[in-house]
C-alpha cells in the first residue's frame, strides 16, 4: 500500500492478476476459483472510517454483504477494523460468491 502525501489517503495497486481458490467448509468438495487484479484507492474520512474505492476484480467480505466477486468500480465506507458500514456503489457486476459454493 503506497500512502499519499499530507495524509490524503493510499493507493493499494495489485498489478497483473491473481488467482484465489474459495471452499465451502461444509463441503469442502465444492470450491471456486477467481482471477482477481485491480486498484484499492483508501481516503480518511470522519469518524475514524474510511471511504475505499476498488476498480477491477476484488473479493469483498462483510457481514451486511456476505463474500462477493466485484468486477467493475465500487464504492464503500469502512471503520477503523475495516468492517464495511454502507452499501457497496459504483458500476459493474457483483457476484455473490457463497450462493455459488452451496
Amino acid at each position: 500500500m503506497q500512502q499519499l502525501p499530507n495524509g490524503s489517503g493510499a493507493i493499494l495497486v495489485a498489478p497483473g492478476t491473481a488467482q484465489g481458490t474459495l471452499t465451502n467448509v461444509s463441503n469442502p468438495s465444492h470450491t471456486l476459483t477467481v482471477v482477481v487484479g485491480g486498484v484499492g484507492f483508501y481516503e480518511p474520512a470522519p469518524g475514524d472510517t474510511t471511504v475505499v474505492t476498488l476498480t477491477g476484480r476484488n473479493i469483498i467480505e462483510g457481514p451486511q454483504i456476505g463474500v462477493v466477486f466485484a468486477i467493475g468500480t465500487f464504492t464503500f465506507t469502512e471503520d477503523a477494523a475495516g468492517v464495511i458500514l454502507t452499501p457497496l456503489t459504483g458500476n459493474g457486476r457483483l457476484v455473490d460468491l457463497c450462493a455459488l459454493l452451496e
